[in-house]
């Protein structure tokens, strides 16, 4: 994949930074020569020197292996990419610490960081142990990185994190790793990712939603049930990659940092939905301002009256809804899935109804039926009611089913943050609001990477279902790991919208 950006970037001599039309300049890194390459390997073989003799062969043989893949680097171009992001990484962070006192530069550790995310180290100390045992790769492919004797501590990173401006860790992300690199019909898909493979036209599906960091706590306070921190992440349910986050320190202000990302995020054209606890007026607004449509779940705490007179409208005109279904059968049960659509026109003019250009009412019905050893045993069921402003129409029912399936991977996008063998995020114990925010974002930037090596892993393996995360996390972590991963990392970077430009 590099080599078609290296004549795009010898032939500009610059590189797209920001939104804003800013540049930066190439060429102010430069990649080693090879002296400096021979330079750093006699000094990573005095730091070894009392290995045993099994350990220096050994060593010798992944010397070697590292070399090779350097010159392929080369002949490649990807040392001039790997260049590019160390630039792209400088003029985006501010390093607020003594010039001269610093012996680790700012942006060769993030991307340190990223890299030690992605193959599995998550905390500090863990991210210490990546850098000492990947030191020689890292030290030839991130130019910047001091000399052995100046020892990573786990003191120094966890510092790192605390210094950078969330905003423009944030910033990093939507710039950078915020882009669709495997699209929903080129992944390897679950069962209902069929969904989308019916020859229709269905919009992507954005989801926001709040998560708090369970093991943070707030400085003063007694009160462990007071969080350190609230996530809020904008998400694309349908193409499974976060596109915005904003980081709260009360659960009730998740509102107004979803209004926040509405603002600084596009997401013109898409369908955007919630949990009912944000299906407000303002949110719904805010969202047909920016050029979005609402699908937007009510329940009878919060909007009892609306509520209430939807299930009656659809008792009384169900006959004449729109109708469409689905059944899945895993996991020892049949879940049969029934959506109806009826005109917004319906809702009577008295009743109190905040959500402007209601165009679609929809009902939504999930029917469970558990199956042990072949036998069906009794089902539960629920009902939903949503308000919507896509407009209706027969095929308007496409989009409702697309959209209520897909939003459910904002959940899946939060248990793989806090899953103890992923990210674990649930155990981040600490009460620095700049700490917490950029601990959430170095993870999602990880995150979003390692789904986009996931399905490229999951196809070379010829699988039916994608391969887990942290399998996926494992792989990364092989004996030469760091340069099959700076290659991801430097794929998910320059994405195609940079090869257009």
């Amino acid at each position: 994949m590099a080599g078609k950006f290296v004549s795009l970037i010898e032939d500009s001599g610059v590189i797209k930074k920001h939104r804003s039309g800013t540049f930066i300049p190439s060429g102010d890194i430069d990649f080693y020569d090879e002296e400096h390459i021979e330079a750093l390997i006699e000094e990573y073989k005095q730091i070894n020197q009392d290995l045993s003799s099994h350990e220096k062969i050994f060593l010798k043989h992944r010397i070697a292996c590292i070399r090779e893949i350097l010159d392929e680097y080369r002949r490649e171009g990807v040392d001039i990419l790997i260049r590019h992001c160390i630039c792209a990484a400088r003029a985006q962070f501010t390093d607020t610490r003594n010039s001269m006192l610093v012996k680790y530069p700012l942006d060769a550790l993030i991307i340190v960081i990223i890299l030690a995310k992605m193959c599995g180290y998550i905390i500090a100390r863990d991210i210490v142990d990546f850098y000492r045992t990947h030191q020689l790769e890292l030290k030839l492919l991130i130019p910047g990185l001091p000399q052995a004797k100046y020892r990573l501590s786990a003191s120094t990173v966890n510092t790192v994190i605390s210094l950078i401006n969330p905003e423009q860790l944030k910033e990093f992300l939507v710039e950078y790793f915020s882009n669709v690199r495997v699209r929903i019909e080129e992944q390897i898909q679950y069962q209902k990712g069929d969904v989308h493979d019916k020859g229709i036209e269905v919009r992507d599906t954005l989801a926001f939603d709040g998560q708090e960091l369970k093991a943070s706590y707030q400085k003063g306070s007694d009160n462990r049930r007071l969080k350190g921190q609230h996530i809020v992440t904008l998400y694309n349910s349908t193409q499974r990659a976060v596109v915005d986050y904003q980081g709260t320190d009360k659960k009730n202000n998740e509102r107004t940092s979803v209004l926040s990302l509405f603002t600084n995020t596009s997401i013109s054209g898409k369908v955007v939905m919630s949990d009912a606890l944000n299906s407000s007026g303002i949110v719904t607004d805010a969202i047909l301002k920016a050029g979005a449509d609402y699908l937007m779940p009510i329940k009878q705490n919060g909007n009892k009256e609306l509520c209430s007179h939807m299930e009656g409208i659809f008792n009384r005109n169900s006959k004449q809804s729109l109708k469409t279904s689905s059944v899945y059968k895993d996991h020892g049960r049949i879940d049969e899935y029934y959506y109806e659509a009826l005109s917004g026109e319906l809702i009577d003019t008295r009743i109190k109804n905040s959500h402007k250009s209601l165009n679609t009412l929809v009902k939504y019905t999930h029917v469970s039926t558990p199956v042990i050893n072949g036998n069906t045993k009794d089902c539960t069921s629920s009902v939903r009611y949503y308000v919507s402003s896509l407009p209706f129409a027969d095929d308007v029912l496409n989009q409702i089913k697309a959209s209520i399936e897909d939003y459910w991977y904002i959940e899946t996008h939060h248990g793989i943050l806090d899953n103890p063998k992923v990210f674990n995020q649930d155990a981040v114990e600490s009460y620095n609001s700049s700490f917490l925010k950029n601990e959430a974002g170095f993870n999602k930037i990880s995150l979003n990477i390692l789904s986009y090596v996931r399905q490229i892993m999951s196809k070379e393996l010829k699988v039916k279902r994608p391969i887990s995360y942290d399998e996926t996390m494992g792989r990364l972590n092989s004996d030469f790991s760091i340069i099959l991963a700076f290659r991801y990392f430097t794929d998910y970077f320059f994405d195609e919208e940079y090869s257009k430009q």
